[in-house]
């Protein structure tokens, strides 16, 4: 038996009956054991040596280069985190500067919008209004109230605003309406001052006014129509083109003439005349024809037509059966409504 083989077999039985040993034994063994690692490390160095042998022995590729310079010392890697939180705080500021300027941006776009719609509403209410200066050219979305007919609208001109009711229907539609009467519910018998100012309700019995039939008369060219309606519900209509109402410094006077219609000329008689009322009579016949039949007119010498006397005609006037009065249609009986409406031809 080789020398190590007999030292690994005491070894072994030093480690297996440690218990049995004696005092001296335990010696020899603390002998064997140093033995052991002795012979152990003998052996591992001789097969490291023997590997590295032969590993020189192999075969080997390519040639090793000559060897480099020495690279610089290195340092110690350190993070630091100071520096890049304040690079991150700076990016972070640099946005934020930007959001704050598209967002101060947003709010002057937001801001532009608001004056604009302003802007687009004082256009629709001050400047495209000042365009509608008839019945012609109303709007319907500028209607104040509407009925089968038309409605009720301001128009304007030499920048003043006028309300008037605009007849869209009858003989194509743009009539100014200035005269209507229909059921008796609005007083007629009334005074210069309300002739000239108007009065009544523009859906209902009303007389729009001299003062705006002058402003709305003046300079132009204009067609007067005068719808009749009698009591047993039969119609006509009188149609003049040419119609126009003088200053006040002319006491209203009455410009008319060139009839056509069904109704008869029971207005041409009247022209040239100025306005009469209750309380000033500038008509051509003796007595007060303003006051006889209860209502302002063109009176001449007196009337042939008289559409703003006493609605119950019969009965109630100084002058007899006046009332609503045309005497070319149908004689002196007083009709049950008219309308009086002006349009530019």
């Amino acid at each position: 038996m080789e020398p190590g083989n007999v030292i690994l077999v005491l070894f072994l039985s030093c480690v297996v009956l440690p218990f049995s040993t004696s005092q001296e034994d335990r010696g020899l063994c603390s002998q064997v054991y140093l033995m052991h690692q002795y012979c152990t490390s003998q052996q591992i160095s001789s097969i490291a040596e023997e590997n590295f042998e032969s590993s020189r022995s192999e075969v080997r590729v390519g040639k090793a280069g000559p060897p480099g310079p020495p690279g610089r010392r290195g340092e110690a890697a350190v993070i630091n985190y100071t520096k890049i939180f304040a690079k991150m705080e700076q990016k972070f500021n640099d946005l934020q500067l930007k959001f704050d300027k598209k967002s101060l941006m947003y709010d002057e776009m937001v801001e532009q919008t608001k004056r604009n719609q302003i802007l687009i509403e004082e256009l629709q209410t001050n400047v495209i209004p000042l365009t509608i200066v008839d019945c012609q050219t109303v709007k319907p979305e500028y209607a104040k109230s509407t009925d089968e007919k038309g409605g009720v609208y301001d128009i304007f001109r030499n920048n003043k605003r006028y309300e008037v009711y605009c007849d869209l229907t009858t003989d194509d539609g743009g009539w100014i309406v200035f005269q209507r009467r229909q059921d008796g519910s609005e007083n007629f018998y009334r005074t210069w001052n309300d002739y000239a100012g108007g009065f009544g309700n523009k859906t209902g019995e009303f007389w729009l006014g001299l003062d705006t039939l002058h402003a709305l008369t003046l300079g132009g060219k204009y067609e007067l129509r005068i719808d009749l309606l009698d009591k047993e519900g039969n119609t006509a209509y009188a149609k003049y083109s040419t119609f126009s109402v003088g200053a006040i410094s002319t006491n209203y006077m009455l410009n008319v003439g060139g009839y056509s219609g069904t109704a008869g000329d029971s207005m041409t008689y009247h022209n040239k005349m100025p306005f009469s009322t209750r309380d000033q009579d500038n008509d051509k016949w003796g007595l007060h024809c303003a006051d006889f039949t209860r209502g302002g007119w063109w009176f001449n010498g007196c009337m042939h037509s008289h559409l703003n006397g006493n609605y119950d005609g019969e009965g109630n006037t100084r002058a007899g059966p006046a009332g609503l009065y045309w005497a070319h249609w149908i004689g002196g009986s007083s009709l049950g409504g008219s309308t009086m409406m002006v349009r530019k031809k």
